[in-house]
């Protein structure tokens, strides 16, 4: 779930909520998780699970199950794009030539199985900080990465030019010069690209 439509979800339904009235309402419509939320005056707190209960709360069961489809069809959309990318790159990069049926197999249980496995081995409640945290993670080492691959990339360029250019100057002097304007170089770009 982004974190707009949470955001917009949080501010115009639960927004000044309490986990009291929340509960108060969940046991006049008799609905079993109850228990999920705490009897206190405190804010309540929602993530992707608690937000699908309090919804069956206010609007009934049918609310509940219309959330759980939504979230599972942005689930499976979401696996569905990445499996059938996946596809095409394991048959143009790695030149393999699979039946249909043999390479949706593959990047499926590829995309699955891990998931699976979480959610088997895992409680239904830790699910939705697990999902904050690679959402968070992802974003984050994404950016970082890419521009990591970058800064290599841009400083392979200079250094192989440099390489070329340099075998014909021929005097060590030269040599000497080039080398203290590369290393100078890289030290800049390496202070960069460095956390502060």
């Amino acid at each position: 779930m982004s974190l707009s439509s949470r955001s917009l979800l949080k501010h115009f339904f639960f927004f000044w909520k309490t986990n009291k009235q929340v509960v108060n309402v969940c046991r006049n419509s008799n609905n079993p998780h109850t228990d999920l939320f705490p009897n206190d005056n405190s804010t309540l707190a929602v993530d992707i699970y608690k937000g699908g209960v309090v919804l069956g709360c206010y609007f009934g069961s049918t609310a509940l199950y219309i959330w759980a489809v939504g979230i599972l069809a942005a689930g499976q959309s979401a696996t569905m794009a990445g499996t059938y990318s996946g596809q095409f790159v394991m048959e143009g990069f790695l030149n393999l030539r699979w039946s249909r049926f043999a390479r949706v197999i593959l990047t499926l249980s590829i995309a699955i199985i891990p998931t699976l496995l979480v959610a088997v081995f895992q409680d239904v409640e830790h699910l939705p900080g697990m999902n904050d945290f690679l959402n968070v993670l992802r974003a984050y080492r994404g950016w970082r990465i890419a521009g990591e691959i970058l800064v290599l990339i841009v400083c392979s360029i200079n250094m192989y030019f440099v390489v070329v250019y340099v075998q014909d100057l021929g005097h060590l002097a030269l040599y000497v010069v080039i080398a203290v304007i590369s290393m100078a170089y890289l030290s800049f770009v390496f202070y960069l690209v460095s956390p502060l």
